[in-house]
């Protein structure tokens, strides 16, 4: 393409002018730099050639661009498409407006409404119909009440026939039932015909109940879609899901060891007697622990006795559910209250349930090869701690008669008076017969004395009478049972009756050897 005018050369490239003079512009008397002037004359010119090359004739577009058609579009080319408004077309070369769209939708909510309301409470379509006859009471009447009150000429159909005459919808139109704000009836519904009847005709309906009649036939409950729920049906359903207190509400925790964050959905409103919450661990609690649900604040978690949880008692991803007494929540299915037993008190490989969960216990089986028996022996012996389920036997101590020498002791008394008085007493602890040993002196040859083993209160033993300083020894062999009080007494010579003043009698040794065991 040629133009008329071309586009001047100018090729001195010359210097652009500072940012300020562009700005401000020429000023009078200003005379401006040669370079300047060479810098706007080659940018115009360049500028010029630009658009001449890149540019277009108006005639040349127009020429090319009726040359060009589009063609309508289909479902398998690109092209111009018409919009429609209509919501019942089945063309397949139209776009539905926005408008179309909306009302599809309205219609489709209508329409599952009314299919809805077909359904029995218990789900299953229902057909109810009404045999119903009229008699005209006079000459060219053309009204009728239609006797029912539950008539809806919106979703109910009627048949009518006239002296058996079947009417279509051309012949009549219908007043629909009218109702106060209470639901009462205060107008039928009216049946009117476009022809007169005769007095005495007989008009014959049926009503059917639920079966609207449209363009397309009458429909029932029958169509309704697998798993459709009748909207009385429904009713307070979404405050029953709500309900935290009939249903038990889950959630994740996203808290700490000891600071559990739990959120629900539905989410509760506020902390009620009775809330159950259940979440799922995250991380295991190292002491007493809190919670905070759908932020409503923080409340303390304690077992069923009141008590604080111990570490450990939640475990990293085990479910747990909650109830809130109106104070704190309370975890359910917690094993309550334990005893004071610990792992010292259970027998090893056997555990016991604690605050802390499970002890394993200590305690040692010592007999589990049988019964024990303890030999006696000369020295203490010990039975380790531990737990015996047989019995102990603790054999009695075997002796050669005579040779063991089981007391010692030395004792003097000094006789102030008269009557017998003890010098010694001892407990036996083993049935027996013993040999009993008494050295006896006086402190002054001059005074005499008697000694006898008493038994339990009573004189035992041989009564003898010495008056030596040099002490002398008598032995003899007595039997005693365990228990029996064994007492050495003492006494003037003529057997108490005598009244003594500083006289001192003693028992040097009292010796008991064994002699033989009952």
């Amino acid at each position: 393409m040629a133009y008329e005018k071309q586009a001047p050369d100018w090729s001195a490239a010359g210097i652009e002018p500072p940012q300020s003079k562009r700005d401000s512009g020429w000023q009078v008397e200003d005379r401006p730099p040669a370079a300047w002037l060479n810098w706007f004359m080659n940018r115009t010119s360049e500028s010029l050639k630009e658009l001449q090359g890149k540019a277009a004739e108006k005639a040349w577009v127009e020429d090319e661009l009726g040359g060009i058609t589009v063609q309508d579009a289909s479902l398998t080319q690109k092209g111009i498409v018409q919009l429609s408004s209509a919501t019942d077309s089945a063309a397949e070369d139209r776009a539905a407006t926005a408008k179309a769209v909306r009302d599809a939708a309205v219609q489709s909510k209508v329409y599952t409404d009314q299919q809805m309301a077909l359904v029995t409470e218990t789900g299953v379509p229902k057909l109810v119909s009404y045999p119903l006859l009229v008699t005209a009471v006079e000459e060219g009447q053309t009204e009728f009440e239609i006797p029912l009150d539950t008539f809806d000429a919106n979703t109910d159909t009627l048949l009518i026939s006239i002296n058996r005459a079947v009417l279509d919808a051309t012949q009549y139109t219908l007043t629909n039932t009218v109702r106060g704000e209470d639901g009462s009836v205060t107008q039928r519904a009216m049946l009117n015909l476009a022809s007169g009847l005769k007095t005495g005709s007989k008009v014959a309906m049926v009503v059917l109940k639920n079966v609207p009649l449209g363009p397309e036939g009458a429909i029932n409950g029958a169509v309704l879609a697998e798993g459709s729920i009748p909207s009385n049906r429904v009713s307070g359903f979404d405050a029953h899901l709500a309900d935290s207190v009939s249903h038990v509400h889950y959630g994740p925790d996203t808290g700490t060891a000891n600071a559990k964050v739990v959120t629900l959905n539905p989410a509760p409103v506020a902390y009620v007697e009775g809330l159950a919450v259940s979440f799922k661990n995250a991380v295991q609690n190292t002491g007493a622990v809190t919670i905070n649900v759908n932020g409503l604040g923080t409340k303390s978690i304690l077992k069923s006795n009141g008590s604080a949880l111990s570490s450990g008692n939640l475990k990293v991803n085990s479910i747990y559910t909650l109830r809130y007494n109106g104070t704190v929540f309370i975890l359910q299915g917690e094993g309550g209250e334990y005893g004071t037993a610990a792992a010292g008190d259970v027998r090893s490989g056997k555990t016991i349930g604690t605050d802390a969960g499970l002890v394993s216990g200590s305690l040692v089986t010592r007999d589990s090869g049988g019964a024990v028996t303890v030999a006696p022996g000369s020295s203490v012996q010990t039975l380790q701690a531990g737990i015996y389920d047989h019995a102990i036997t603790v054999n009695a101590p075997t002796a050669t008669p005579g040779n063991k020498k089981i007391l010692y002791d030395f004792n003097y008394i000094t006789m102030s008076g008269s009557g017998w008085k003890s010098a010694k007493r001892v407990i036996c602890g083993i049935s027996g017969t013993y040999r009993i040993s008494i050295t006896v002196q006086t402190s002054n040859a001059d005074y005499q004395a008697n000694v006898r083993i008493y038994k339990n209160g009573n004189p035992y033993g041989t009564l003898r009478l010495f008056g030596s300083f040099t002490p002398i020894t008598y032995t003899e062999d007595l039997a005693f049972v365990a228990g029996d009080v064994i007492e050495v007494m003492l006494s003037p010579d003529n057997l108490g009756n005598a009244t003594l003043t500083g006289w001192t009698f003693g028992v040097e040794n009292f010796g008991m050897l064994v002699y033989d065991y009952a």
